[in-house]
């Protein structure tokens, strides 16, 4: 499937049926949406708190995403946010990110999603440092759940990295940021859009070199590489830009897991090492096969997690 024109309106066929043109009110609404002080600024889009408008004793249990004015008559732009809100309102899992409502058809151009408790899991890895084994464990498996809804449906989340993750108070981990998504079948990679800060230390060596190389494993070693910082600290590969990172990729291997972390059992360090194979074809083939092999870690690890 080509991605939409960001230009023009979405086709019946892609619209979710709760996104309605909505005129512009105030500035302090959106919508029926009032809006509240910024949260978060990125290159493109800006996020704050939302609650129905109409009541002040609503609670801020939503966010708003809004493109910036300067951005609007940026296809990529405007295409990243169609696309978080295609997947977003399609494909529905307690570890992905949800879409509840938005305007697309004209400016200004937002999405609406449930607001998330914590905090996302490069915060919690730079707070902290390495987190304990059954943690990282459990997260990775609510996040490879999620690579499975999406990869069921024929999407590839293609950023998969510790700044799209949110951690919950609860240990509760979601998905986020799906504006990279694509479709499977879809040709071209994602390193024309991959000057994203921070997104080229988890792009699988395939992707990087070819146009063609995305595809579901790539999702996994992305995946891995998150894994293996949440136990180390470090990525496995630094560098910043993608010429750097290749070239790392190229000559090096990564550090096995349990060098550096002692608590890692080899098991563990097994699976990692295989998701960040170079070939992806010595990958795990499917999500679902690495939320098996991360249950049976959690299973051979409940000591601790008891602990």
């Amino acid at each position: 499937m080509s991605p939409p024109n960001p230009r023009a309106p979405l086709s019946p066929v892609l619209r979710p049926p709760f996104f309605p043109t909505v005129a512009s009110g105030p500035a302090a609404t959106l919508g029926r949406w009032q809006i509240g002080s910024l949260l978060h600024e990125g290159s493109f889009a800006s996020i704050h708190p939302a609650r129905a408008a109409g009541s002040d004793a609503a609670p801020w249990s939503h966010v708003i995403k809004r493109l910036h004015g300067d951005v609007l008559d940026h296809p990529a732009a405007v295409d990243m946010l169609i696309r978080e809100a295609i997947v977003g309102s399609q494909v529905r899992h307690p570890h992905l990110s949800t879409v509840v409502d938005g305007q697309l058809d004209t400016a200004p151009y937002f999405i609406v999603l449930p607001r998330l408790a914590g905090a996302t899991l490069s915060r919690s890895i730079a707070a902290a440092g390495p987190l304990k084994l059954p943690i990282a464990l459990w997260i990775a498996r609510q996040v490879a759940e999620a690579l499975s809804a999406l990869h069921n449906q024929r999407w590839l989340h293609a950023d998969v990295k510790p700044d799209n993750i949110m951690v919950g108070p609860d240990g509760h981990a979601t998905l986020i940021d799906l504006g990279l998504v694509r479709r499977l079948e879809q040709p071209g990679s994602a390193v024309e859009r991959a000057s994203v800060a921070g997104t080229c230390g988890y792009l699988a060596p395939e992707v990087i070199r070819s146009a063609s190389g995305f595809g579901v494993p790539s999702d996994l070693y992305s995946l891995g590489a998150t894994l293996y910082e949440m136990l180390s600290g470090e990525p496995p590969y630094c560098g910043c830009t993608l010429a750097e990172i290749a070239t790392a990729q190229r000559l090096t291997s990564p550090r096995a897991v349990d060098e550096l972390n002692p608590d890692v059992p080899a098991s563990a360090s097994e699976l990692i090492h295989q998701l960040l194979a170079p070939d992806p074809l010595r990958r795990p083939s499917t999500a679902e096969e690495v939320v098996r092999r991360l249950v049976a870690l959690e299973i051979a690890t409940l000591s601790q997690q008891v602990a």
